[in-house]
């Protein structure tokens, strides 16, 4: 871990806006109910001890935007009173300035009563009166507690970065540390699992912890395929909702390809087909090496270990060259100067090829490379895929336990 380690994929719309205001516990606010031409009033009101005769103000969180809906003042004592005109049920901040703030989940016709005692609102603060911003209290409480333990961690790895045995102290700090995320992250999928159907799900399923999202696209697919599914079956119409069913529409299309493209590289299906230009401008098909045993791999020149595993890959090439072994590698660079270079100062006695377009390349999408670089594909001399994978060791034994070479 280094000092950074204890501070604190697509997030759409005004979640990506909103976390520009928020510091790491409250993140994207979100809503629930449906969408209606009717205009109701919501009366708020409550007391801030520690602001008497200051500004209050609500702003409703939309897709792309923060609005200003209402602003009062507060009493001598901190009290306050607004009645509110709310269209949709609707996500809303209710500020002091621009650190202080409260989240409110608010529904038409709520009388919604907020207590804050301290100048920190966020840390301690009551609510009733609003089922759904009663919700964010619970996430609040769990993001304070998580920023109250980082910070301490925080602390402890500063006051000992020059003690004796610094290391032993940050894996012990470490350790804490990935301990108190699984917890918050647990909680987390826990709230979503019991309340799907409620926008506050939404909050709960794009919050951050430092710099983790507590909720991952590739590992809690179910998550948000449930808190789908219960929006719209409920709250068909709201924009929240839609906006949340079209970021699940894309993840499907993106298993969808994932699917398709794991059939299309599956151990003994066909490499698909790969011509491109060499650094002469010559086309190079990968079927010319047909009869070989081919080591064909994707990597950059910006790519940091796609150069360190050069170093290995010349072993191997220098190793089985001479047993029908050849490689045929696909840049994914955009810069013919950095793709050439690379070449040169590694000094790559292989093919190499590229059309010099990154990860739009058709080939990227052939070979399903979302974005990570090295990747590589054994094929053998009939061209067929015989292994894949990530690291260049595992192709390494690979090859040294094939008879044939």
């Amino acid at each position: 871990m280094n000092s950074e380690g204890y501070p604190v994929r697509r997030l759409r719309g005004w979640m990506m806006f909103l976390l520009s205001l928020m510091i790491t516990g409250s993140m994207m606010m979100v809503s629930g109910c449906n969408r209606s031409g009717q205009t109701g009033k919501v009366q708020i009101s409550g007391r801030f001890g520690s602001y008497p005769d200051h500004m209050v103000h609500l702003e409703e969180l939309r897709i792309n935007d923060i609005i200003l809906t209402d602003s009062t003042r507060t009493d001598g004592e901190g009290n306050f009173h607004a009645d509110m005109d709310v269209h949709d049920a609707g996500f809303y901040l209710i500020r002091v300035n621009r650190e202080q703030y409260i989240p409110l989940q608010l529904q038409r016709g709520e009388t919604v009563e907020v207590t804050a005692p301290g100048k920190e609102l966020r840390s301690r603060y009551t609510i009733r009166g609003s089922p759904g911003s009663v919700l964010l209290n619970i996430l609040e409480g769990w993001a304070h507690r998580f920023e109250s333990i980082s910070d301490s961690l925080t602390r402890l790895f500063m006051d000992a970065r020059y003690e004796t045995g610094f290391l032993a102290r940050k894996t012990e700090l470490d350790s804490l540390y990935y301990a108190a995320l699984d917890r918050y992250r647990d909680s987390v999928r826990r709230f979503i699992t019991r309340h799907p159907g409620s926008l506050s799900s939404l909050l709960a399923i794009n919050k951050k912890a430092g710099q983790h999202l507590l909720c991952d696209e590739e590992k809690d697919t179910a998550l948000f395929f449930m808190v789908d599914s219960a929006l719209m079956s409920r709250f068909p119409e709201n924009p929240h909702t839609r906006d949340h069913h079209e970021r699940v529409a894309s993840m499907k299309e993106r298993l969808l390809e994932r699917k398709k493209a794991a059939e299309r590289l599956a151990t003994g299906a066909p490499a698909p087909p790969v011509s491109l230009p060499d650094t002469s401008g010559t086309q190079i098909p990968l079927s010319s090496l047909q009869g070989k045993w081919v080591l064909l791999y994707f990597w950059a020149g910006w790519n940091a270990q796609s150069r360190q595993d050069h170093i290995v890959m010349k072993q191997i090439y220098a190793r089985f060259k001479t047993r029908n072994l050849e490689v045929y590698g696909v840049s994914l660079d955009e810069h013919p100067v950095v793709w050439k270079g690379a070449i040169r100062l590694d000094g790559l006695p292989w093919t190499e090829v590229s059309d010099l377009l990154g990860f739009a390349s058709p080939v990227a999408s052939l070979y399903f490379l979302v974005d990570k670089l090295p990747a590589y594909f054994l094929l053998d001399p009939e061209g067929q895929i015989t292994a894949r994978s990530e690291r260049i060791e595992e192709i390494h034994e690979m090859l040294k336990n094939l008879p044939i070479i």
